[in-house]
């Protein structure tokens, strides 16, 4: 007997999903289940079917969709967004609802109700890929819908998807009221910062039953406050201004034009017997798009330690994020010519960490100091940019680039002392002209000024496994790795991770580290030297001669790694140690 045929059919997936879920139930089971039921009953499905959408299947806080018509399953994911946004604005910020959506048009496998296949789990992808708020879309779904709807999709370039074997090009579309693609928000000047955006940091909400914690609220948003401010990118809404709100339930968008402020973070504190919860989110004002939204729970013994942890944890977090969305707001904007925006479109092709790219991000930092000769971020970015050319190998230097990134570093500090990027730079140029002790003050400078420098962090890391001090160097690290989480730079920051258990001796966490490392940016075979060396000294030949010859390419002989890292480390016992492990595995 013949098996049975499978069935398929073309159909357009939409899925959808509530933004923190977890969280919510976390905090409010009984309510959050009430809520997220009656906004699923309410809107969501009558939406569905005014678009001719079937429901397959509901997954408590949201639902896989089919359409037959992948521009009705669009219209309808953008009726829903549209319809969220305008609920629960006057509601407390950590108990909104909020929807991701990701739609994809493909071959879908029949089984009684439900569809299966790579039509449908491309769809699960690009809704994860999705902000709040959001809706991502595959490339043949922009393509499909083109203009018919009104609206312009935002190229995010290519992604890879878990369990996908091909990587696939997204698309997002940001709304706005009318349903278009958000315009960039007209730039309000703040004194001294002409048209760099502010950010405003509302009185957090004291949720507590004790109304004696309104001091706790208030003592991490002045914190918050000081702390974004010694950043000193943005400029950040004085404490006056942003406390005539305490207490009143506000619409965010009129917060940002009466204060001028592009950026708003709100949150609430909820404090129970022992233990505390702070909710924060960093959202767009004028087009009510969430940058960073996060929770944090803690026991409280030491009240003003606690508010100093979770102070600088918001601020790591919220800075990579920041930058991510300025970045790419100023790529996606229309051209502008302004120093700001070439910084911007220059530190977005700096995170990209190509040669190539690199090459561009030189080009817009210039152009920016070409407007504004005194521009510090600028003058502090381009050194940055050259040292990693050097860094990463694309260009071999004869000594041309290092002095002009000295230059350049030595230049922002003297613009502002008080600068976390001007003394970033100059201790990263001390680190490649092997000035290790003086790169060490540098980047300790940095962190005094500034707490919540991850990257600072993660690069002192690297400097105290050069002078053999690896559980400096691990703490220093992993903390670099608990305030950015979701950097895009921690491919950068394994390696010190690696070596720092190398020299510890734990040299099965420097293999795990390492590897992981190497799986993150497999062009970047740093980690590996503290892999192989590992290997070496537990005997395990014969997955280190699988690796070898990837450093052998990059590094060349033992005498090529050692050449390389007497460059920075100082100290001769570390220095040998790693030596000695690459002896053992072979090279």
């Amino acid at each position: 007997m013949a098996p049975e045929r499978v069935k398929r059919r073309l159909a357009a997936v939409l899925v959808l999903d509530v933004v923190g879920y977890s969280r919510l139930m976390g905090s409010d089971e009984e309510g959050t289940h009430a809520r997220v039921t009656a906004v699923l009953r309410d809107l969501v499905e009558p939406l569905i079917d005014e678009c001719n959408g079937r429901i397959v299947k509901k997954t408590g806080d949201g639902a896989l969709v089919e359409f037959s018509s992948v521009v009705e399953a669009t219209h309808c994911a953008v009726s829903i967004q549209r319809a969220m946004g305008k609920r629960d604005l006057e509601g407390p910020a950590d108990r909104r609802i909020a929807f991701r959506i990701g739609i994809n048009l493909g071959d879908v496998i029949i089984d009684a109700d439900e569809i299966y296949g790579d039509g449908v789990n491309i769809a699960v992808r690009l809704e994860a890929l999705a902000a709040p708020g959001d809706i991502c879309v595959s490339q043949i779904v922009a393509d499909q819908v083109g203009d018919k709807l009104g609206f312009d999709f935002v190229d995010l370039g290519e992604h890879e998807l878990k369990n996908i074997a091909h990587p696939q090009r997204v698309f997002c579309v940001k709304l706005s009221e009318n349903g278009r693609a958000a315009p960039a928000l007209p730039r309000r000047t703040i004194p001294g910062f002409k048209d760099r955006p502010a950010i405003a940091v509302l009185p957090f909400t004291n949720m507590s039953d004790d109304h004696d914690q309104e001091y706790f609220a208030d003592g991490l948003t002045e914190d918050i406050i000081t702390a974004l401010a010694s950043w000193r990118s943005f400029p950040v809404i004085a404490r006056d201004s942003v406390f005539t709100y305490k207490g009143r339930n506000v619409d965010l968008r009129t917060v940002g034009r009466e204060l001028g402020a592009h950026y708003v973070l709100e949150g609430s504190v909820r404090r129970q017997g022992t233990r505390v919860r702070v909710s924060a989110q960093m959202i767009e004002a004028e087009t009510n798009h969430h940058i960073f939204a996060d929770h944090y729970d803690r026991e409280v013994s030491d009240v003003f330690a606690v508010q100093d942890e979770i102070e600088t944890s918001i601020v790591g977090a919220i800075e990579p994020e920041l930058l991510r969305a300025e970045s790419d707001r100023a790529v996606n904007a229309p051209q502008s010519f302004s120093a700001y925006d070439f910084l911007q479109r220059g530190l977005w092709h700096h995170y990209r960490y190509t040669a190539d790219d690199n090459e561009r991000a030189q080009e817009f930092f210039r152009k920016s100091l070409a407007i504004e000769p005194n521009y510090l971020q600028a003058t502090a970015a381009l050194a940055v940019t050259l040292l990693h050319r050097v860094m990463h190998g694309w260009q071999v230097d004869d000594g041309t680039l290092k002095a002009e990134a000295s230059l350049l570093a030595r230049r922002a500090v003297s613009l502002d002392q008080r600068s976390p990027q001007a003394h970033y730079a100059l201790g990263l140029s001390y680190m490649h002209t092997t000035e290790i002790r003086a790169a060490i003050r540098e980047m300790q400078e940095v962190i005094r000024i500034h707490p919540s420098d991850a990257p600072a962090r993660a690069n002192l890391g690297n400097l105290y496994n050069y002078v053999n001090q690896p559980e400096r160097a691990l703490q220093s690290v992993l903390m670099a790795m608990h305030l950015s989480p979701s950097d895009s730079r921690q491919f950068t920051w394994i390696p010190p991770l690696a070596g720092s258990y190398y020299l510890a001796g734990r040299y099965d966490e420097a293999i795990e580290t390492g590897l992981h490392g190497y799986a993150m940016k497999p062009d970047y075979v740093a980690p590996l030297r503290y892999v192989i060396a590992a290997l070496g000294q537990l005997g395990r030949h014969a997955e280190a001669e699988e690796l070898l010859p990837v450093l052998r390419r990059s590094d060349g002989d033992l005498a090529g790694v050692q050449a390389y890292l007497r460059r920075y480390y100082v100290d001769e016992t570390a220095l040998n140690l790693i030596l000695d492990g690459l002896k053992k595995a072979g090279l």
